[in-house]
């Protein structure tokens, strides 16, 4: 049997991630476990299985939008890479003026995509979002046609056509 992959988490204090960290924590799946969120998890209203998860991972505060802050997320002490990356992090709030969606998301996103590629991350894992789907009152897949409901979609599907053309 291989030993446990490592992974890191970027955006894993928000409400997804965190139950990403919670369920990789509480079923034992990795060796090691970064999380990098802006947030801090004090400040993150995290209730008790959340903080008992957190107490059994590394946390780095880090702005993802900054390429400088990304490779210091990525750095790890024996110069390795992690096994998994897997990217939650994306400004969430609605009516943002698109300059924060081109930040917050796009080049967000990217940063950490292109730092996966140079560490030879064995698997980058990209969280997109349903809304990017046109609605067509079925269960979308993904070579569903796309139609983003909302700009934080538009952003988010133009991460997803850019990843699909990164090389790596």
């Amino acid at each position: 049997m291989s030993p446990q992959p490592t992974v890191l988490v970027l955006g894993g204090v928000g409400f997804i991630g965190r139950n990403f960290v919670a369920y990789l924590v509480e079923n034992n799946l990795a060796s090691e476990i970064r999380v990098i969120d802006k947030v801090l998890p004090q400040t993150a209203y995290l209730n008790k299985r959340y903080q008992t998860a957190f107490e059994k991972v590394e946390f780095m505060q880090g702005n993802l939008s900054s390429s400088a802050s990304v490779e210091k997320c990525f750095d790890r002490a024996d110069g390795s890479s992690f096994d998994y990356v897997v990217n939650f992090a994306a400004e969430t709030k609605f009516s943002q003026p698109k300059e924060i969606y081109e930040d917050r998301i796009y080049r967000l996103s990217l940063n950490c995509a292109q730092e996966a590629v140079k560490r030879n991350v064995k698997v980058f894992v990209q969280v997109s979002t349903g809304d990017i789907y046109e609605g067509s009152g079925s269960a979308s897949k993904e070579e569903s046609k796309t139609k983003p409901w909302n700009m934080m979609a538009e952003y988010k599907l133009k991460v997803d056509n850019e990843l699909q053309s990164m090389a790596g």
